[in-house]
């Protein structure tokens, strides 16, 4: 898979229980690598932000077959 550049929005309330230090809502740029987009998904999963990605070919597709999977699992 090698690396996605993703657009990360920091959350004060999330920051303040997480190992982000509290700060205001702002985006950043973060460069996120990984063997598999399957391990990419779980690190910025584990972020628990919002996200948009900047620059990943073929991750979104990986996305939204995980997204699908994730909202079968949600119905229930």
């Amino acid at each position: 898979m090698g690396a996605a550049l993703v657009l990360v929005g920091w959350d004060t309330e999330r920051a303040a229980t997480g190992p982000m230090p509290p700060q205001p809502r702002s985006a950043q740029k973060l460069e996120v690598g990984s063997d598999t987009p399957h391990m990419l998904t779980l690190y910025i999963g584990l972020l628990d932000v919002d996200f948009d990605i900047i620059d990943a070919p073929g991750f979104a597709v990986h996305l939204r077959t995980m997204a699908g999977r994730f909202e079968l699992v949600a119905r229930t």
